[in-house]
């Protein structure tokens, strides 16, 4: 054990964080060496003291994989044609022994009467009045075929659950299934919970320390909560509490600074029966935590501000509770964090390193990990900076200068918090920033200025706004404001990258956004035909209205007014169906054809449009597929999860898109400029 150091009327040295929680966990006695019995069906989230064997063989007695009869492997050799004798269903009582020269019908789970070794599945049984004939392709049997041997699964004296572990609940059905009434456990954690200062006694300032402790602790099976309510400063009643004992840990919040009436720290160091382990960390919010033992028991004083309660409770008592319990993982994980997502500038502390309350996820599109900080100020009093699902601590390093956002940091992972999996994107939009607003648009002026390629006519289909719309929106001088967003002279872009061609966006120079007051021009010049297929059981059957169909020919009508829809369908989800409708329309096919096809391109069993389709394409579209996803995930991370297929045969385009009317609208709009070159390329 650590011997820590006594004040001697000064302060305490500062320490680490890292070497408060080495001092704690150092200094926590396990409880592993005793236990007690719980009933099995009251153990959920107990932990284990030693390991747990199952008492009894699982099966008990040979019992049937699947329906079917049961014989005599080695009686009936080639024999199609045998007597029914009886059945034998699970959990019913069978013949013990029977002839080997009969069968005996069993269903799943029932038990194999003595005599018989191999059981035939129904599916290869045909039942002609008293007897049963068996399919040629049974033969040979084998002994044992389709039949659990006692024990197989499970037997006597395996161990089923080891030591140390937190049982759940297929744990309980385990031990259930295995004959086990009551397990051995580590004795519940007595901790005792105490909140002080006369604010909190008179109701001035609302008791929230407490209030945190008693819900946090009560959903832990392995915790025994002793509420000691409110304590008004008093040395004397401190005390009387601390020698009680009547507790493993106590939690106390408030007294532990350098007032007048903090006493407790005065307590603990007056007295040789208490060790201090530390009295002071160098932390933001909690520099005056103190930890200190009684005999086995621990003694953590934390300060009486909510937020500063918060952070030194996951830092130093929670590792404890669970190191107490015989927990591996006590240890506070760190993680790095790539991004730190905030509506405020982060100053740093001149001393201390801060831990601010953050909600750590990870980048589903661009990977790492990056974090969003709690919003409003992070005071160690402002008990809101600890809500809305902290599940970091994010480390800001002491110093001087202030720390950017796309700086590189530590954070500590709370225990028991998960990350989700979010789209950057997505959360850097919740709350932008003047400076990421000016970024953004910035780095839209530099692609526009790189892709020279892309008239403005076809950032009007595309986006519904061209280079003239952006100049008018930054304001000011529009001469001025063109020429930084063209990159040169607007007069000079025309001449040098401008095509031949006068088109129609010359009426966009006469309004601040020619989409505000007219719908988006699309393709009048691209000519040819399409088809949809619509894949869907339910659908083929009338169960529901087919509406991906429609949104398609709307969309065609909209962007396509020249090419015309030559055929539609709706077919279930079979392949001979949809090769059929696909092979016919290609076929069919003069000119420039586009087939579209929704549905089907998901995971479930009947989902085989991509394994249809994919083998009849000549030239695979793999770009577009991983362009299409790219842009669908940003919408929402679980569109990865479709199948889409792109190619062509022959003059044919198809598309193939979930069969969801907003996805089918979506990925439209998403290939819409890439049609229209495939249908031009097909053309010539």
């Amino acid at each position: 054990m650590t011997t820590a150091f006594r004040n001697q009327g000064g302060d305490y040295p500062k320490v680490s964080v890292e070497e408060a929680l080495s001092l704690t966990l150092e200094n926590v006695h396990s409880l592993t060496e005793s236990a007690e019995r719980v009933p099995v069906q009251a153990s959920l989230g107990r932990i284990t003291s030693i390991s747990v064997y199952s008492a009894r063989n699982i099966p008990n007695y040979p019992t049937s994989i699947l329906d079917g009869f049961a014989v005599n492997a080695a009686a009936i050799h080639n024999n199609h044609v045998l007597r029914i004798h009886s059945e034998s269903l699970a959990g019913k009582d069978c013949s013990s022994s029977v002839p080997p020269d009969v069968a005996v019908y069993v269903t799943t789970g029932g038990r194999i009467p003595d005599g018989l070794t191999a059981v035939i599945a129904i599916e290869s049984c045909t039942i002609i009045n008293d007897t049963v004939q068996f399919a040629s392709t049974s033969f040979p049997l084998q002994s044992g075929q389709n039949i659990r041997e006692p024990g197989s699964d499970t037997t006597i004296g395996d161990e089923i659950i080891p030591s140390n572990h937190r049982i759940d609940a297929g744990d309980i059905a385990t031990m259930t299934a295995c004959g086990i009434m009551s397990v051995e456990c580590i004795p519940r954690i007595r901790i005792g919970v105490l909140s002080t200062g006369a604010e909190i006694v008179s109701g001035e300032v609302p008791d929230a320390n407490r209030a945190f402790f008693l819900c946090e602790l009560q959903d832990n099976p392995q915790v025994h909560v002793i509420d000691h309510g409110v304590m008004a400063d008093s040395e004397e009643k401190f005390t009387q509490l601390i020698l009680s004992g009547e507790y493993d840990f106590l939690i106390t919040t408030g007294s532990v600074s350098k007032g007048r009436t903090d006493y407790f720290k005065q307590i603990l160091a007056n007295d040789a029966r208490f060790n201090i382990l530390f009295g002071q960390v160098d932390l933001k919010p909690g520099k005056p935590t103190t930890v200190a033992k009684f005999g086995q028991k621990m003694i953590f004083c934390l300060p009486g501000n909510p937020a500063s309660c918060f952070v030194t409770y996951n830092l130093f008592v929670l590792p404890a509770i669970r190191m107490r319990c015989g927990s591996r993982t006590a240890m506070l994980e760190k993680i790095k964090i790539k991004k730190i997502i905030s509506n405020a500038s982060l100053k740093p502390d001149f001393q201390r390193p801060e831990y601010l309350r953050a909600i750590a996820s990870i980048d589903g599109v661009n990977g790492g990990v990056f974090a969003r900080l709690i919003d409003g100020h992070q005071r160690s009093s402002r008990v809101a900076s600890i809500a809305g699902g902290v599940n970091c601590f994010v480390i800001i390093p002491p110093g001087l200068n202030l720390i950017t956002t796309d700086r590189e940091l530590d954070a500590v992972l709370l225990h028991d918090k998960s990350m989700g999996v979010c789209v950057a994107e997505k959360i850097e939009s919740v709350r932008p920033t003047t400076e990421s607003k000016a970024q953004a648009f910035d780095k839209l002026v530099s692609w526009l200025q790189n892709r020279t390629d892309v008239e403005n006519i076809e950032l009007m289909n595309l986006a519904g706004f061209c280079r003239n719309c952006l100049s008018k929106w930054l304001g000011g001088d529009l001469h001025q404001a063109r020429e930084y967003v063209y990159g040169m002279d607007y007069e000079e872009w025309k001449k040098v990258f401008r095509k031949g061609e006068k088109r129609e966006h010359d009426m966009q120079e006469h309004h601040a956004c020619a989409s505000s007051i007219m719908p988006p021009v699309g393709f009048p010049h691209v000519k040819g035909e399409a088809c949809i297929l619509t894949v869907s059981d339910r659908a083929f059957k009338g169960i529901y209205e087919d509406k991906s169909g429609p949104a398609i020919r709307e969309f065609f009508t909209a962007r396509f007014p020249s090419v015309t829809i030559a055929d539609s369908a709706i077919v279930p989800d079979e392949s001979d169906s949809i090769r059929e409708y696909i092979s016919h329309w290609s076929m069919d096919s003069s000119g420039p054809r586009l087939i579209v096809v929704t549905g089907g391109t998901g995971h479930g069993v009947r989902d085989v449009t991509p394994e249809t389709v994919e083998p009849m394409l000549e030239k695979k579209s793999t770009g577009l597929v991983h362009f299409l996803l790219s842009k669908f995930v940003t919408k929402n991370p679980l569109f990865a999860l479709t199948r889409p297929v792109i190619g062509t045969v022959g003059n044919t385009f198809i598309i193939c898109l979930p069969g969801h009317p907003e996805a089918v609208k979506d990925g439209l709009q998403i290939l819409q400029t890439h049609i229209e070159r495939i249908l031009i390329q097909l053309t010539s």
